[in-house]
């Protein structure tokens, strides 16, 4: 996927905006809304995530790369639990 960011002005704040785009049918296309809808109705991990992206802001001080990579282990394991749902899901249908 393609990531871009822009740094503005509001209120007399900084604020960072990002945006993803990826393609088609990827596996971002698919993930990405099931993340969405995972931390929507599990407010614990939301209130987790809250809390870990708080930490990634302090430690990446700006650097998009290493707020990334702080993050991914938190969602490589959501996605695994995201399949191990989706797969026992199937087996039920």
């Amino acid at each position: 996927f393609i990531f871009f960011e822009r740094d503005y002005k509001y209120a007399g704040d900084v604020r960072r905006v990002h945006i993803h785009l990826t393609y088609h049918k990827s596996r971002t296309s698919f993930l990405m809304p099931a993340i969405v809808k995972y931390l929507k109705t599990h407010p614990s991990k939301a209130e987790e995530y809250m809390r870990l992206k708080k930490k990634a802001i302090r430690y990446a001080k700006g650097n998009g790369n290493k707020y990334r990579r702080y993050k991914s282990r938190f969602f490589e394991r959501m996605i695994k639990g995201l399949y191990e749902i989706d797969s026992k899901r199937r087996k039920i249908e």
